[in-house]
């Protein structure tokens, strides 16, 4: 039994060196061994910690552990009952995200034998060589993006962290890394390659199973735009704002159609309801760090008023001030110090760059919102903590790009 796990060990990880190797070999002209490692080294120990913390820390074991023992389970049948059992549909009223998502963790434990580190650790190399992806993609599009992806991507201390193991946001991340790296190397001009193509469809496909809310909110983002890219040669005359009001004319109808066929969940008679029903069962499960909606007018001006609330906990709430238990205080700390870097990059004269406008402007929608959703339906500072991998990058990369000249985020001179 020892020597059949030890074997199980040593040709996984094996296979992950020759992959890391190859991949490191590919871009060691644009990154450094040290920047390389180190953030693959963060990524391992990420996920190595988040399985410690749940085992011993909090004691539950958590989503990560009862994903893998259900995974496990399955993983034991034989290969008639296995396969059946893997491809079996499910029922509308069953957790349909967490029994997808464990079957994808059973057939990989069906096909190589892991135990729950070596898994943890081969999820965690794969966000990883999402970064990777991300970081060479904005490297390519413009020189300045190289530092400012590099930190938003691969050494944000949240990011890293709820991004690593064996969670949904691990493979998650690395969807959203490819996604957003698909749209920076059509910006570079270089052609994209079949597998540039592969992992973009794969990625979509992760998020609309998983976490349909994000790529609700993202592949639209995206698509509009390569229109306004297209666009620029199909309609040359014509204003960039002309041009992005025709394209959010065309796509309205076609994304609305696409959400609902998606998820029910996003008919115009279901959407409110569903994000108020999210809402009021966590504050129901939830004692502390909670988001309660604020009364302050009494009239319509609350709703802008929350919006706003909303919008800026999701970002950079908790305080310090708000809780002392482990391990809120170091995401209390990180907020803070993001909140004293939005702050300086507001400070900052001068205007965004033509060539980056749209894109700036696109990035802050899509923060935005993914903070006001995210925030009201999971009214939990600590689940917020964990969805922040879905936008935090995308925030970073836009503060830290705004310190390095790439385009300025304060009122133009």
């Amino acid at each position: 039994m020892i020597l059949q796990i030890l074997l199980v060990y040593f040709f996984v990880l094996l296979f992950l060196a020759g992959i890391v190797i190859l991949v490191y070999g590919a871009l060691r002209d644009m990154l450094s061994p040290q920047v390389f490692f180190m953030a693959l080294g963060l990524k391992v120990v990420s996920g190595v910690l988040l399985g410690l913390l749940y085992s011993h820390y909090y004691c539950s074991g958590g989503d990560t552990f009862a994903y893998f023992d259900e995974a496990v389970g399955l993983a034991s049948l034989d290969s008639s009952a296995f396969w059946s059992e893997i491809t079996a549909s499910t029922l509308v009223s069953e957790p349909v995200r967490a029994i997808w998502f464990m079957r994808l963790v059973a057939v990989f434990i069906y096909v190589t034998g892991a135990d729950y580190w070596l898994t943890t650790v081969v999820f965690s190399v794969v966000s990883f060589l999402g970064t990777v992806y991300v970081v060479r993609a904005f490297s390519l599009w413009d020189r300045t993006f190289k530092w400012p992806a590099v930190l938003a991507f691969m050494f944000v201390p949240s990011v890293v962290f709820w991004s690593s193991g064996l969670l949904k946001e691990s493979l998650g991340g690395a969807a959203l890394c490819s996604i957003v790296g698909f749209y920076a190397v059509f910006r570079s001009s270089r052609q994209h390659g079949v597998g540039d193509v592969f992992f973009m469809v794969l990625s979509i496909l992760y998020l609309g199973i998983f976490k349909y809310y994000i790529a609700a909110m993202l592949v639209p983002a995206v698509v509009f735009l390569f229109l306004i890219q297209f666009s620029k040669s199909w309609l040359p005359y014509w204003s960039e704002w002309q041009r992005a009001s025709l394209i959010v004319g065309m796509l309205a109808f076609p994304v609305y159609v696409a959400l609902t066929w998606l998820s029910p969940n996003f008919q115009m008679s279901r959407l409110i309801a569903v994000i108020q029903f999210n809402h009021e069962l966590i504050l129901s499960q939830s004692t502390t760090s909670t988001l309660e909606v604020l009364t302050v007018t009494g009239t319509f001006l609350d709703w802008g008023i929350n919006g706003i609330y909303y919008i800026f906990s999701g970002l950079f709430r908790p305080f310090l001030f708000e809780s002392w238990a482990f391990p809120v205080w170091l995401s209390a700390i990180e907020n803070t110090l993001l909140l004293l870097i939005t702050f300086f990059a507001l400070s900052r004269k001068g205007g965004v760059k033509k060539l980056f406008k749209i894109e700036c402007i696109i990035a802050i929608v899509y923060v935005a919102s993914c903070a006001a959703l995210l925030s009201y339906s999971v009214p939990n500072l600590g689940t917020i903590a964990r969805y922040k991998v879905y936008y935090f990058p995308v925030l970073i990369l836009l503060l830290a790009s705004a310190t390095v000249g790439s385009f300025r985020l304060g009122s133009q001179k």
